[in-house]
């Protein structure tokens, strides 16, 4: 992120226990951020991790100000081998994914044309 020049904010206002395989998340945590620090613009770039708790879930949100997923291929980026990085695996998301809903949770994300992308994990 440094050498993007990305800042991190991170709002941590919820504290909350709940059992979880620790290596996963963090896995799943890791390549959200990375994606949310390559999809943010080369200046002022932004990435925010957030929680809070909503009718007694955990959400765990993390957003950045990049340009966003295209609305076409929106239904794709959870499948496995869909990527438009260069060089990219197509796995991460779909990883991500399943790693959450191993947890019982769900991983989704909204899209706002000229504020970015959030992820939000709901455990």
């Amino acid at each position: 992120m440094q050498s993007r020049g990305v800042a991190l904010e991170m709002d941590r206002t919820v504290e909350a226990n709940a059992r979880i395989d620790s290596e996963q998340l963090r896995q799943v945590f890791l390549n959200l951020i990375r994606n949310a620090a390559e999809a943010c613009p080369e200046t002022d770039g932004q990435v925010t991790l957030s929680s809070t708790l909503k009718e007694g879930k955990l959400l765990l949100m993390v957003g950045d100000n990049g340009s966003g997923i295209p609305p076409e291929i929106q239904s794709l980026i959870f499948e496995h081998f869909f990527s438009k990085k260069k060089g990219g695996t197509g796995l991460g998301l779909a990883i991500c994914r399943n790693i959450v809903e191993a947890h019982g949770g769900t991983l989704t994300f909204t899209w706002e044309e000229g504020l970015g992308t959030t992820f939000t994990i709901t455990l």
